[in-house]
């Protein structure tokens, strides 16, 4: 489906993204907004991407607020690396400072305060972005007026600023970059390290004692290489995408084999105790104990029934 804008913002700022959802309506502008677009269980990160890139213009609601929001910053950088400058909007909200590699990212694109500009400017900007995605529109967010007899003798100074600040946020770009790939190979080592453990508490004698703890490491690791797929969904498409393109798939197929095989094994051990549940104590604690296991791993109504009737014995 396509949309002509996406909205990137905080939750805490609701009030000023319902504002702007109802003056798009208006205006006869379709647009995604997360609180509406995404239904439970859903892949997060990939249907936000895919939504980026399903929409003419990325519209974001900047402040406090979604400086502090990791999904919104992921957005930002994910729109930079797919979207044309002319195509992304961000629309300040208050006085807040901007973080300086998120400043360094849309330092190029054309902004519109809310405290200066109205809701209609600000449809209209839109109008025309989507018309001409390639043009700017409005002044952007640093807008000082030279004048002509000052400007050409401080050129120099100012090209030298210019290479010194673009050099210090290419670093500090680099280094975001080297902190996410530190995460995203520290999250599949860690992966690793649970699957592993999980096959040696299989190989003991009595693995009924460490069932939970096999089931605890397995999902652990199925989190920690979740992690990892939705930090190399962010760098899809760009450059530094070789650095995050680790194969996972067979890491998650072991895992869930192994929570497949686990589940089989307890619905059925808690089916046969539970036929004799009422004739003897040990076979209902017994069935009980196995419908559990059967549970932490994955919900069920015929277990949760028979679950209900062992603990009210």
């Amino acid at each position: 489906m396509h949309y002509d804008v996406f909205i990137s913002y905080s939750r805490k700022d609701s009030k000023a993204a319902k504002a702007i959802c109802d003056a798009l309506s208006k205006a006869g502008l379709t647009y995604f907004i997360d609180l509406e677009g995404i239904s439970g269980g859903a892949n997060f990160p990939d249907i936000l991407a895919k939504s980026i890139d399903a929409s003419s213009v990325f519209l974001l609601l900047a402040g406090k607020n979604s400086y502090a929001s990791k999904f919104t910053m992921s957005e930002v950088l994910y729109a930079f690396n797919h979207k044309r400058i002319g195509c992304i909007i961000p629309w300040l909200l208050d006085d807040e400072p901007m973080p300086a590699d998120i400043e360094f990212l849309l330092g190029n694109v054309n902004w519109l305060d809310s405290r200066s500009h109205s809701l209609d400017e600000l449809i209209e900007a839109i109008q025309q972005a989507i018309a001409n995605p390639s043009m700017g529109f409005g002044k952007t967010k640093k807008d000082n007026k030279w004048q002509k007899w000052l400007f050409l003798p401080i050129l120099p100074a100012i090209l030298l600023g210019l290479g010194l600040y673009t050099h210090i946020q290419k670093k500090r770009a680099e280094n975001v970059v080297h902190e996410n790939l530190c995460a995203y190979e520290g999250n599949i080592a860690r992966a690793d390290s649970l699957i592993g453990l999980a096959a040696t508490l299989k190989d003991r004698p009595n693995t009924v004692e460490t069932t939970l703890q096999q089931i605890s490491a397995l999902k652990q690791a199925d989190s920690c290489l979740n992690n990892s797929d939705n930090i190399a969904v962010l760098y899809k498409g760009t450059p530094e995408y070789v650095r995050f393109s680790e194969p996972t798939d067979k890491r998650h197929f072991t895992i869930k084999a192994r929570l497949d095989s686990m589940y089989t094994v307890w619905l059925n051990q808690a089916r046969d105790a539970y036929t004799f549940w009422e004739d003897s104590p040990a076979e209902a604690e017994y069935a009980l104990m196995c419908a559990n296991y059967a549970l932490s791993i994955r919900e069920s109504n015929e277990l949760r029934i028979m679950k209900n009737k062992l603990e009210k014995k």
